[in-house]
């Protein structure tokens, strides 16, 4: 790695780090906390080894497989997948579930009982919570006392980014191609919806298996068009703006392909608070030797900026949404889900959650000192230096993606509309 790669790393983790890596006494009461009182909702579990199997060994896989294939069966309104981000380990991620079962079912249960208009909302969701090494070791920490202990996962930033596209392009791709064979082989499944949520390097996971996917089983990608809608949500996603674009005889876009899915329809989330994203990532981008999808580039990628910095580039809001006019969905404090449902013939929304993080710094400064901060935001003291990258476990980011993907300007046939 390049003497500027590993400085760049290291300010990009340290941007990272503290936001990504819940407090350790809020890990230890949310542990405990019940699951989501969901009538209808199975929860299921698919770890990713470092070189993107689906668990450690042949059988391991072969027992998801066969797991899998148990729970994709009607009636499934909803299959949910989510993908983590960097420095995000077996223990953190036990807190992100928590904490999105416990916030979002909330959501969705208010919205039932109020009987929320245009929204049809799921009968009955498989949620898959999936796991890859994005740590230098899964070891349990143990308590941080300098830098040196994180020096080897905030160099590790390269290592990471490179591991997050060969997870998505191996085990995630599979996954979701054993999911879509599942629904394609049941006739009561045909209105199944798919929610693929990424945050963070996450979003490469599922950007890149939908791009492998595509290329990989074209049969299946074909059969899946017009019957099972997709909806891909990023947020915060740590690729570059341009990442989406369709491919030119200059350059190669990493998921250019996904342009070509029929039947996707893409929520991506950016913020100006998101100091990691905007203040470090592009110069450690422009180091990298290495995205090998960007291999037909022309001349040198310069200091491009990241998807959850800036939004996506005009040429990619092109390719999803035609010469409708561009728009961004304002999040702020108490948003509701009625500002994100979009129009038939839009397939691409951005959602800009400056104001609500902005709002989020100002609670951060006037918070005790004794008083721990909410999974994914900063502590008082780092709030300037980290951002907001990771402050997305919220209710107005659920009632976000509510909106969005439950909308009922989108919504697949066989949803109950309340």
């Amino acid at each position: 790695m390049k003497r500027r790669s590993l400085l760049s790393g290291l300010a990009t983790g340290l941007a990272m780090v503290a936001q990504v890596i819940p407090p350790p006494r809020a890990r230890s009461a949310l542990a405990a906390a019940p699951p989501s009182t969901s009538a209808d909702v199975t929860n299921f579990s698919v770890p990713f080894g470092p070189t993107g199997s689906m668990g450690a060994t042949r059988e391991d896989q072969a027992r998801l497989v066969q797991l899998l294939r148990a729970r994709v069966a009607a009636p499934l309104s909803d299959v949910i997948i989510y993908a983590h981000g960097w420095l995000t380990d077996a223990n953190d991620l036990m807190v992100i579930y928590d904490t999105v079962t416990l916030g979002y079912g909330r959501e969705l249960r208010d919205l039932r009982r109020a009987g929320a208009l245009s929204l049809s909302l799921p009968t009955s969701t498989l949620v898959i919570m999936t796991h890859w090494p994005s740590r230098h070791t899964e070891n349990a920490r143990g308590p941080i006392t300098g830098l040196l202990d994180l020096l080897p996962d905030l160099s590790s930033f390269a290592k990471m980014e490179a591991r997050s596209n060969l997870v998505g392009s191996t085990g995630m791709a599979r996954l979701i191609g054993n999911m879509c064979e599942h629904l394609l082989a049941d006739p009561d499944l045909a209105s199944t919806q798919i929610h693929l949520i990424g945050h963070s390097f996450g979003c490469r996971v599922v950007a890149s298996a939908l791009q492998t996917f595509a290329r990989t089983a074209p049969r299946t990608f074909g059969a899946i068009q017009n019957r099972n809608l997709i909806n891909l949500v990023l947020l915060q996603a740590a690729f570059p703006s341009d990442a989406l674009e369709p491919n030119s005889p200059a350059q190669a876009h990493p998921y250019a392909q996904l342009a070509n899915y029929r039947d996707l329809r893409v929520l991506v989330t950016m913020s100006e608070w998101d100091l990691a994203l905007r203040r470090y990532y592009p110069a450690q981008e422009a180091v990298q030797p290495a995205d090998a999808m960007y291999a037909r580039t022309i001349g040198t990628r310069a200091e491009i900026p990241a998807l959850g910095g800036v939004g996506p580039t005009d040429a990619t809001w092109k390719a999803f949404n035609g010469d409708l006019p561009r728009t961004a969905i304002s999040v702020g404090p108490g948003f509701r889900y009625r500002d994100a449902i979009m129009r038939p013939d839009q397939r691409l929304v951005v959602a800009d959650l400056t104001a609500l993080h902005a709002a989020h710094y100002q609670q951060d400064m006037a918070r005790p000192d004794d008083q721990l901060p909410p999974v994914g935001r900063p502590t008082r003291e780092a709030a300037g230096v980290t951002g907001y990258h990771s402050d997305i476990f919220n209710n107005e980011v659920y009632q976000l993606d509510i909106g969005f993907a439950y909308g009922t300007a989108g919504a697949r046939a066989g949803g109950s509309t309340t």
